[in-house]
């Protein structure tokens, strides 16, 4: 739908009649494509479509006419998937009787890892084969739509045909009402049969939860679209020449970029942050038939193969015969200190992101390890993992990839330093930093180094020397396979040593002592928030930061890109704002001036910064509004499934997919204003309406009262609550005071209002509050959750914001 509509998208975010419109749309499962001022500051000219194909809308800058003209680009051609003829099928019980029966003494009398390990992969691998049948299905069998019988069709056909004769007369009266009528009778009954159809399977797979989920997404076109890389099958003339071209470019990426640094890193360079020699060493302790049992079962079932055929639930449906020959396997490794080569082959799959799909840059290879070598890094990985944890290892600031640490607390603890600067009126610039190709370009030898100061040694780091060396990897596009490609950098992505040797290796760039600066990082996504008494010393504070950070990188063979390198200048007020244009270079000169000709990071207003919209202000303006569009796009969803679905698994679904999206970050931002909540509170009312089928003018406390779910302020009260019930350690004489037993966290003191709505501040008064009425301080988190709950539920949209401003108050 296009058109002139005269409904200002771009107004106030409190419009109400905005919310009411665009919910309209989106019950209807229609976006909007595009968010663009068509006249002076105001989009009144709207497109609004519904369609699984990519939909491109511009709107010119041109004084033709006082409304800017809008193309929009759809590609209608229609997609044809090609259905397979040929499916294989795995006779998993003729597979597992074969591996009960078979002599495995070579495999147990060999000391050899590699030579057990080739052995039994070889073995399996032929038995698989074997017993995989090549399945010819019909056309006459493929079913495209079940619920479709021959008498349906027979019904379709004559709708169709009397459609025909009727465009043919347009003038004939009977003819018309009997189309009409027809038409109607037809299309009522193909909507009956398919909602009985779609019931009827929700009950068939209801006890299962993994194929509910399946259904729904089926149901729901939730399904995201495959990535498609055979763009990159036409690099070269043929498609055997293209793969090849991708996978010398994914191997040798990490080499490239750090052949540059290399040639600029400087010797003094190494004095950078030196990496203090621990007393400590890591020991490699043997396993056994129920530590290896374990990991085995916890194996995804539907999960790419690699290069050995073998499946997961090939392994899992054998894993009585399997166990004794893998710990034997890898207590062998364990002991010599080897990592099988059968086990370092990887078969990429290059994932498209986003630009140019013919452009090999915009595609990030996965790596798709082996079934059996995944069980013995994940033996490994636990044993590095509680080395790192016990010993402390790992800097505080470093929140990816780490038990009891999320992206939620990156975020509120990078928003805490922003706040307490503005309390403490200090000038305040954030830099985000963008690693180019991270994980391809881990130096080996420094990682292995950097092990071996951390207490990694013997035959620990001979385990470790043994993954990282001699690595090969080949790339799937389509069905072509490349030939085999030795990797020299880069830990491998999709592995589960990956991130965690990821991690060691840009561990001591979180510990960088840099004046006047604190260091956020999850994985390789860091952030440097540098502060001053002026916003010149935080110009300059800043240069010096960024510099040490691009000297630590050289001297570490990481890339910075500077391109998506971002930088922003947080105040609380229009007043305190920095001076324009705020400058800050990275210096590769020895000419700390602005005379020089060094590179100068773009500087923006707003970031997304792990999936939160981070502004200038903390204001959270652009990020309710993206809440409270992806919580709208949900509406078609419940629209779809609530005539097959009962009440209570309808309110599972919103927790998965609405609870989920509302409460993410929220402790960081769900105590905005009021008037900004409104926004996202209007997205979960009209999903709330959709989902129990009640009318627009619906009361929103009864409608609440029906859902049983909570509030987007109070889903903000429960998780402060329970954030700072975990943080407390728990002391039983707190209770002994009978006179203040409830005032259990100390109240910290603030300047501003803007702080004194940040979980730093309001956290601890807001507890004191609910532990005053709930008694919640003796409690275990889960029962805490449980209270809290129940109490909030009982509580009117005016009782949770006057709790608000009670707490404000304070």
């Amino acid at each position: 739908m296009v058109g002139d509509i005269n409904i200002n998208l771009l107004s106030g975010r409190n419009d109400p009649n905005v919310d009411s419109y665009l919910n309209l749309f989106a019950s209807h499962g229609m976006l909007t494509g595009h968010l663009l001022p068509t006249r002076l500051r105001n989009c009144l000219d709207h497109v609004m479509f519904k369609s699984p194909n990519c939909l491109v809308t511009l709107v010119l800058d041109t004084d033709i006419t006082d409304h800017a003209p809008i193309l929009s680009f759809c590609d209608y051609k229609v997609k044809f998937h090609p259905v397979r003829r040929v499916v294989p099928r795995l006779d998993i019980a003729s597979i597992v009787n074969h591996l009960e029966q078979a002599d495995y003494s070579p495999v147990l009398t060999s000391r050899d890892p590699n030579y057990a390990t080739n052995v039994l992969i070889a073995f399996i691998s032929d038995t698989i084969t074997n017993n995989t049948i090549a399945t010819i299905i019909p056309n006459k069998n493929r079913i495209l739509k079940p619920w479709i019988t021959p008498g349906l069709l027979r019904c379709i056909r004559n709708r169709d045909y009397l459609f025909r004769k009727f465009k043919k007369h347009p003038n004939d009266i009977i003819l018309k009402t009997t189309f009409t009528r027809y038409r109607n009778f037809c299309n009522n009954l193909l909507k009956k049969l398919k909602r009985e159809y779609e019931r009827n399977e929700f009950l068939r797979v209801k006890k299962n939860p993994a194929k509910v989920w399946a259904f729904i997404k089926k149901i729901a076109n939730l399904n995201p679209e495959q990535s498609n890389s055979a763009e990159l099958l036409r690099i070269c003339a043929k498609p055997s020449d293209s793969v090849d071209a991708v996978n010398n470019f994914f191997a040798n990426v990490g080499k490239n970029l750090a052949e540059r640094k290399i040639k600029s890193s400087r010797d003094e360079d190494d004095k950078l942050c030196p990496i203090p020699v621990s007393l400590k060493s890591m020991s490699m302790i043997k396993v056994d038939n129920d530590e290896v049992k374990f990991f085995i079962l916890q194996l995804r079932d539907k999960c790419a193969v690699g290069w050995d055929g073998i499946s997961s639930m090939v392994v899992k449906a054998a894993v009585h015969v399997l166990v004794p020959l893998l710990t034997h396997i890898f207590n062998l490794c364990l002991e010599r200190g080897v990592f099988p080569l059968a086990f370092k082959k990887a078969l990429v799959h290059p994932v498209f992101k986003n630009g140019d799909r013919s452009n090999i840059n915009n595609y990030r290879p996965i790596s798709v390890l082996t079934t059996l070598s995944k069980v013995f890094e994940k033996i490994l990985n636990k044993r590095l993992v509680n080395y790192l944890t016990v010993n402390n290892i790992l800097s505080n600031s470093q929140f990816g990839f780490r038990a009891g640490k999320s992206t939620e607390d990156a975020v509120v603890t990078l928003t805490g330093k922003i706040i307490q600067n503005f309390d403490q009126k200090i000038k305040t610039v954030g830099i985000f930093l963008d690693l180019s190709k991270a994980f391809d370009t881990v130096s080996i030898p420094k990682l292995i180094n950097k092990l071996e100061q951390i207490g990694i040694r013997g035959i620990a780091l001979d385990i470790f020397k043994s993954y990282l060396s001699d690595r090969q990897q080949s790339v799937v596009v389509e069905g072509f396979t490349s030939d085999s490609v030795y990797l020299n950098f880069g830990v491998p992505q999709g592995s589960v040593l990956g991130p965690t040797l990821f991690l060691i290796y840009v561990n001591d760039l979180c510990s960088l002592k840099i004046p006047n600066c604190d260091i956020i990082s999850y994985a390789d996504d860091t952030a440097l928030i540098v502060s001053g008494s002026t916003w010149k010393d935080v110009k300059e504070h800043s240069e010096s930061a960024i510099s040490i950070v691009t000297k630590w990188l050289n001297r570490n063979l990481l890339t910075l890109n500077l391109n998506k390198t971002k930088l922003i200048t947080f105040a609380p007020n229009r007043l305190s704002q920095a001076p324009s244009p705020f400058t800050v270079r990275v210096h590769d000169c020895d000419n700390l001036f602005d005379t020089c000709n060094c590179d100068v990071l773009e500087c923006t207003s707003c970031i997304r910064y792990l999936g939160v919209m981070v502004d200038t202000s903390l204001s959270w303006k652009q990020h309710i509004e993206s809440v409270s569009s992806r919580t709208r796009k949900l509406m078609y969803v419940f629209k779809s499934i609530r005539s097959i679905a009962d009440p209570q698994f309808m309110r599972s679904v919103y927790y998965a997919l609405t609870q989920s999206i509302l409460s993410y970050c929220i402790i960081a931002w769900g105590n905005s204003p009021k008037n900004l909540m409104l926004r996202v509170e209007r997205a979960q009312i009209a999903v709330l309406k959709v989902m129990l089928n009640k009318p627009i003018l619906f009361s929103t406390s009864a409608l609440y009262s029906i859902a049983k779910v909570l509030t987007v302020r109070q889903l903000f009260i429960l998780q402060t609550i329970l954030r700072k019930h975990s943080e407390l350690p728990y002391d039983p004489n707190v209770n002994n005071n009978k006179r203040r037993s409830y005032n259990i966290c100390q109240y910290k003191p603030c300047r501003t209002v803007v702080a004194s709505r940040h979980y730093y501040y309001m956290s601890c008064t807001l507890y004191n509050l609910a532990n005053k009425i709930l008694n919640i301080y003796p409690l275990t988190r889960a029962r805490c959750k449980r209270r809290c709950t129940d109490y909030l539920l009982k509580q009117s949209y005016e009782d949770s914001e006057q709790f608000v401003k009670s707490w404000c108050r304070n």
